[in-house]
């Protein structure tokens, strides 16, 4: 998704939410990436480059993070696309 639908889809349901885009379309150009939405404050965010490229097109891959506070308690939020898996992962009795 990229950062105009995140704001419109958070905005429309009445959510907070952080934003940070991995990589741009190849063919459009457009930036991706993941986001957390949530009803409570969140605190922090920051974006965790996770350390293998995407298998299909070989893109940077990241996970939004943030720090919601819920009530008095602080907890950690992560929001990752994991795609799917290799043939090599299915033929030698990966995930499905």
């Amino acid at each position: 998704m990229d950062a105009p639908n995140v704001e419109a889809v958070a905005r429309a349901l009445g959510l907070n939410y952080v934003y940070f885009p991995a990589a741009r379309h190849p063919e459009t150009g457009r930036d991706f990436g993941n986001a957390v939405l949530s009803p409570w404050p969140i605190e922090e965010g920051w974006k965790l480059f996770l350390p293998h490229p995407s298998r299909l097109v070989g893109l940077v891959r990241a996970a939004a993070c943030a720090r919601v506070r819920i009530g008095r308690r602080a907890v950690r939020v992560y929001s990752v696309h994991l795609g799917r898996p290799s043939r090599s992962a299915a033929s030698i009795g990966g995930p499905r």
